[in-house]
């Protein structure tokens, strides 16, 4: 429509150079929102893939029986997070709790969190039930191979259910809750150092004899607030 006049050297001319200028600047940035729409799409559906890979990874179902249960729940605060939690049998008597915040927050942490997870997870199997040297074998390989200098805390107790002993090693996270007759009072540990911080870190190993209830949670419980933005 414009470009009879394009090249005429009038006012038409140049409100027609204007116009054929602006077709191609909104044809241009049109084009470019479809392909950013376009990587939108495939990052959420990557995010929402990784979401699902993550939570397969935590419990789905509580261990219980006559004598205990044990359950837990997590609901991130992005697509994916840094905050994990896992329990299961070790052998006939020993049973593994495990609960662990990574730094940061997204794919990075979420990442961060399921190597620990699997590490843990590799070393209770392998036949080492001290929870300090567990925690002294990931805290050494995370130190080694953390270019992006992040860190995760994490708790990991081993409750044996035939002694009703629980012993427990802490690298800088928050202290379990106990309840005992309705009464709530904080576990007395040792806070330790976070994972992937301080190489040949000695973590220690502590013991307590299991009361009814422990609770142990991450920040996502003390660091919320209410809609008012109050903690």
């Amino acid at each position: 429509m414009y470009s009879p006049y394009i090249s005429e050297e009038t006012e038409i001319g140049k409100l027609a150079r204007s116009y054929t200028n602006l077709i191609n600047y909104n044809n241009h940035y049109i084009e470019n929102m479809n392909k950013i729409e376009s990587e939108r799409e495939r990052i959420k559906t990557e995010l929402d893939i990784s979401k699902r890979i993550q939570q397969s990874n935590l419990p789905t179902k509580p261990l219980k029986n006559e004598y205990y249960q044990i359950y837990g729940f997590s609901e991130p605060a992005k697509e994916v997070g840094g905050d994990f939690y896992d329990y299961f049998e070790i052998d006939d008597e020993n049973i593994a709790i495990v609960i662990g915040d990574a730094s940061g927050k997204g794919v990075p942490a979420a990442l961060l969190a399921t190597t620990t997870q699997t590490i843990i997870k590799d070393q209770l199997y392998n036949n080492k039930k001290d929870p300090c040297k567990v925690l002294y074998f990931a805290n050494n390989h995370l130190c080694r191979n953390n270019s992006e200098t992040m860190f995760i805390t994490l708790w990991l107790g081993i409750y044996n259910k035939k002694t009703n002993i629980l012993n427990f090693s802490n690298a800088g996270h928050n202290p379990p809750i106990l309840e005992e007759n309705n009464n709530f009072k904080l576990l007395n540990i040792d806070s330790g150092v976070a994972l992937g911080i301080l190489e040949d870190y000695n973590f220690i190993t502590e013991e307590i004899e299991l009361p009814s209830k422990i609770i142990a949670y991450t920040d996502g419980i003390t660091d919320a607030i209410n809609k008012n933005e109050t903690m």
